[in-house]
């Protein structure tokens, strides 16, 4: 090595010395700083759900976001929860109802759980598929968009809602309960005979958009001790066989004759009955009778009446009586005006067909009636038709002098 001179040494320094001991420590120093842990600097470093963008598990959070999802497959439940002291006390779920198609299945529950968290009941549920909602139930009434399993409470309010057109409202005044009405309108829900009971037999008469009580719901009109059809065992007559003129008529070989008959009520006929003067049988085939709507189409008729079994008693006694032809089968007959028609065969001479009790048939007579709409009252009409036609021309009956009398049963 070199060679180092120093002032105070007149000699050279020598080689150097084995290590000594190690000294004794040393006093201790500053602590150690971790420089950085997610943005913050500390000697002990303390990281909130904050620091890294979570929620906390205790205390109030906030998530600055549009969606939170949760993510399974269907056929299972998945449920937010509100605990109590670590018990469930509400649910709101999709439930486990299998998605089958057509939006089927996931649908939503709000559920109310008991005191140790035990499910109590569903107070809503929602159909992902049509949108019903129901409340205590899971089961919705049929198509009804909203379903309660209770009753409904209305509280009150002080005037009735604003109109709008598209629909109603129902709501409640000083406890009485109200519907308004699309047009402005509003009435208030009485209790009343039920709704089914308008129009039908026991119940109320309706209104007809006249704002009147239709005629076929209104009773016979009868004079006290006056006689109605009903009284003499008819549904319906051409007038009270008490005006008819002394004597009878007969109806003509193989002519037609017809007599109308107002019904004012929806009724059910089976027979077409006349009064029938000194008779001993004698109709021949081609005999028929039959009952004819105002348009002319045919609603109800006899068979055959040569035969038994559509040929009308024989009267003999004097003054006659009243024989009758029965349908081939019952008819029901609406309100309005209906045409018997019938044609007879019988030997002309000697006569032997059934002479008629008849209104006066002097000379000719008001066979048609009525302001606006003419009725022919009574008629003949000329036709050779051996059975009862399907339908008849109105404007064909001709005048005749002679009104028979005639009447259903």
């Amino acid at each position: 090595m070199a060679t180092t001179y120093y002032p105070y040494d007149n000699g050279t320094v020598g080689p150097t010395g084995p290590e000594g001991p190690a000294g004794p420590a040393g006093a201790a120093g500053a602590p150690g700083v971790v420089q950085s842990v997610n943005g913050k600097s500390s000697a002990a470093v303390v990281l909130d759900a904050a620091d890294v963008n979570a929620l906390p598990d205790a205390g109030n959070a906030q998530l600055d976001g549009q969606y939170l999802s949760l993510n399974t497959a269907a056929g299972t439940v998945r449920a937010f929860t509100w605990k109590t002291a670590g018990v469930d006390r509400w649910q709101a779920q999709a439930d486990e109802l299998a998605e089958t198609g057509s939006a089927a299945g996931s649908n939503f529950r709000l559920t109310a759980r008991n005191d140790d968290g035990s499910f109590n009941k569903t107070v809503i549920y929602a159909r992902r598929d049509t949108g019903q909602i129901a409340f205590n139930t899971t089961a919705p009434h049929g198509s009804a968009d909203v379903t309660s399993a209770g009753a409904i409470g209305i509280k009150d309010q002080a005037g009735d809602p604003a109109t709008v057109s598209g629909g109603s409202f129902l709501y409640s005044k000083s406890g009485v309960p109200y519907i308004k009405r699309a047009d402005g309108t509003s009435f208030q829900i009485v209790s009343g005979i039920e709704w089914s009971n308008r129009g039908a037999a026991n119940g109320v008469a309706s209104l007809d958009a006249s704002v009147k009580v239709p005629i076929t719901q209104l009773p016979d009109p009868s004079i006290p001790s006056g006689f109605t059809p009903e009284s003499l065992g008819l549904k319906a007559w051409a007038g009270d066989p008490d005006f008819c003129a002394s004597g009878f008529s007969y109806t003509g070989v193989g002519t037609g004759r017809m007599s109308a008959v107002y019904v004012n009520r929806t009724m059910t006929v089976s027979k077409i009955v006349w009064h029938v003067f000194s008779y001993g049988g004698g109709l021949l085939a081609g005999s028929w009778a039959g009952i004819y709507d105002g348009t002319g189409a045919r609603v109800g008729y006899t068979g055959d009446m040569s035969t038994a079994t559509y040929e009308p008693a024989e009267q003999a006694a004097a003054g006659g009586g009243w024989s009758s032809s029965d349908l081939t089968a019952p008819v029901t007959l609406t309100p309005g005006v209906y045409y018997v028609l019938w044609r007879w065969n019988y030997t002309a001479s000697p006569v032997d067909g059934p002479g008629l009790a008849r209104y006066e048939s002097a000379s000719t007579c008001q066979s048609v009636m009525g302001l606006g709409t003419t009725i022919w009252r009574h008629g003949s009409y000329s036709t050779t038709a051996t059975t009862a036609p399907t339908s008849v021309t109105v404007s064909s009956f001709q005048r005749d002098p002679i009104r028979f009398w005639v009447a259903l049963a």
